[in-house]
Parts: structure tokens; C-alpha cells; sequence
């Protein structure tokens, strides 16, 4: 790694057979750093830092969008946020739901593996753990399919004049002028003839151009 940790969620990606590290600590305290190596490449880059640096959190890996929640920090103690980290442009969202108790070093185990519908079952099982009062926490069983669905839903592009036949549901990020020429480029492989800023009506700007 490129930064040395300990305490860190670490996450098999296997879209493109690489693994994610988020957070942990080292000597000189709590880490927002993260990191995804490439094992194809045998190589290591840095991507965007966690919202919250913490160790002791958990993840998991749901489609495209990789969930870190729970944990530690020296300053706030146990947490129980949840941060939402967006694959396939860098980017991190810390959604509104959050855990039922504040807990770090807990297990989480992906429902939808023995559900038998892969990619249509979003809940998570949470067991285990430590809390500020060193009682064991429930089980939890959370459901994150609201906020996967949110997060296209929330970010739709229609493209008009037949260029496009039908919604865009990928969450589009970047810096924007007022047109959205910036954006351009991230939707030209959706469609037939490629689009200028005329040909895009964007909803929920503001959502969209949130850094």
C-alpha cells in the first residue's frame, strides 16, 4: 500500500479484479486515505478520501457503489454513519441512513449470496461488534436499495432529438458551466450520434453539480 494502516475495511472489487482499502489508523492517528490496487497491474493508486477518516469500519460491495459505515475515531468514538463511495467516478456521498447502534469492527454478510437474486436483493445482515458501552448489538438487517436507486434517480439525463431512446440512469458527476459541456463527454458512449449541450436536459441540477 501506499500509505502504511492498520484497523481498515479491505474490499474485493470484482468488476475489474481490484481491492479496495478505506481508512484505519496508524501512528499518527485516524486515516481518511484510501487506496485501490489493481491486481491485473500489480499496482496501487490513490482515490478520493474518505468523508469521515475512521478505523475499525466495515464495507461491502453492492454493484457499482461500495458502502463503508460504522467504526472509530479518537475525537467522536464509535459512529454509526454510512458512506456511499461511487465506483466508477470517485466520488462519495454519505447517505441518510444510519445504523441502529454506534459500532466499529462488526461483520457484514450480503443477504442477496443466498437469496438466489443476485443483483435484486440489496439487504445487508450486520452482526457483532464493539460499542461505547461494550454491549454486543443487535443484529441489524438493512436494506440499501433505496439508496442505490436513489442515487441514479437522482442524477437522470435525457437525451432528446432521437439521439438517445429512453433515460440515462448513471449518476453523472463533475464540475459544470451552465450548459453542461462538462458533462458531455461522460454520456457520449449511450448514444447513437454524439451530443452537444443542446441536446441535454438535465434534472436536479443542483445534485448534479454538488462536488
Amino acid at each position: 500500500m501506499r500509505k502504511s494502516r492498520a484497523f481498515f475495511p479491505a474490499i474485493y472489487y470484482e468488476y475489474d479484479a481490484s481491492i479496495f482499502v478505506f481508512g484505519g489508523r496508524n501512528k499518527d492517528g485516524d486515516i481518511g486515505e484510501c487506496e485501490k490496487y489493481s491486481i491485473g497491474m500489480n499496482r496501487w493508486q490513490a482515490i478520493k478520501n474518505l468523508p469521515t477518516s475512521r478505523n475499525g469500519a466495515s464495507g461491502v460491495v453492492i454493484d457499482q457503489y461500495i458502502f463503508i459505515m460504522g467504526g472509530n475515531t479518537e475525537s467522536a468514538g464509535q459512529l454509526d454513519t454510512i458512506e456511499q463511495y461511487f465506483v466508477n467516478y470517485d466520488k462519495w456521498d454519505t447517505i441518510r441512513l444510519k445504523l441502529a447502534s454506534k459500532v466499529s469492527d462488526f461483520q457484514i454478510f450480503p443477504l442477496f449470496q443466498w437469496s438466489g437474486n443476485v443483483g435484486k436483493d440489496y439487504r445487508i445482515l450486520i452482526l457483532g461488534g464493539n460499542t461505547e458501552d461494550d454491549r454486543s448489538p443487535p443484529v441489524e438487517i438493512v436494506d440499501l436499495k433505496p439508496y442505490i436507486f436513489e442515487s441514479a434517480e437522482d442524477r437522470i439525463l435525457h437525451l432528446v432529438n432521437n439521439h438517445y431512446r429512453g433515460t440515462l440512469k448513471e449518476p453523472i458527476y463533475g464540475s459544470m458551466t451552465q450548459y453542461g459541456e462538462a458533462n458531455v463527454a461522460l454520456v457520449k458512449k449511450y448514444c447513437d450520434l454524439e451530443p452537444t449541450a443542446d441536446n441535454i436536459i438535465i434534472l436536479n441540477f443542483n445534485s448534479l453539480a454538488a462536488s
